[in-house]
């Protein structure tokens, strides 16, 4: 019975993702259109779903040493993709290295993930579910993992360019871009609020945020198969290995 959902979850989330692909392949909605929806994904919906779940988690439910392998297994990936992106291309590009390990460690799991745990094993008696930890450990990359990816890319970019960046200026770069992000903003904020409230949102905000957590899914499914249309146009002969390679590390 798991697997016959699983395979139904996957086909509804294949099915929007060609959806869209198919708009955007018969030019219903063109690339000036199309940004509207991913600006609405990632600036509005994905914020306030992140918001939402963070204020409402029931922390005593979290089993912190599976969280703690997820970490330590995305910190391995994330250090081994640098290392080898260097030993292979024997030359010390930062930028390049940091770029790729971010590549490898960052997945698109509010998309993915959430509708195939949801669906596959729900809420338990106390109302925690499976799904709740990726909004554990969707930080873990764009809290602690990506900021170093981005140190490691200003400065392998500096390098290129002949200037000299201090480590406090790099620093000062990186944490600006990182502290505003909506994203990394409105997870501390819910983070910071669940205690006040004991981890129920109130009734006055609830039904917009779960609205706006509702609204994410389809549109950036859909919008992932709007955004793929004449990109391997881009990547000819040989290039398209570097993907697959980094793609296949993900697995």
């Amino acid at each position: 019975m798991a697997f016959s959902t699983l395979y139904a979850v996957i086909l509804e989330v294949f099915a929007v993702i060609l959806l869209g692909y198919t708009v955007g392949r018969l030019k219903l909605i063109t690339s000036q259109e199309s940004k509207g929806l991913g600006r609405f994904a990632s600036l509005i919906a994905l914020p306030a779903s992140l918001f939402y779940n963070m204020a409402k988690l029931d922390f005593s439910a979290v089993d912190w040493l599976f969280l703690l392998g997820i970490f330590l297994a995305k910190t391995l990936v994330f250090i081994g993709v640098a290392v080898g992106c260097v030993a292979v291309t024997r030359r010390l590009d930062m930028a390049r290295a940091g770029l790729f390990a971010i590549f490898a460690t960052q997945s698109n799991d509010f998309a993915f993930g959430l509708p195939i745990f949801n669906n596959l094993y729900g809420r338990n008696e106390s109302g925690f579910s499976l799904g709740d930890y990726v909004f554990l450990i969707a930080p873990i990359s764009f809290i602690i993992l990506n900021p170093i990816g981005f140190a490691m890319m200003e400065y392998g970019q500096s390098k290129r360019q002949g200037q000299s960046q201090s480590a406090l200026k790099i620093a000062w770069v990186v944490c600006r871009g990182v502290f505003t992000n909506p994203l990394v903003f409105m997870a501390i904020f819910g983070l910071v609020l669940n205690p006040i409230i004991n981890h129920k949102v109130p009734s006055v905000v609830e039904p917009l945020l779960q609205v706006l957590s509702r609204a994410f899914d389809g549109v950036a499914l859909f919008y992932l198969g709007l955004s793929m249309v004449g990109k391997l146009k881009a990547l000819p002969g040989l290039k398209v290995i570097i993907p697959i390679v980094l793609i296949t590390t993900k697995l």
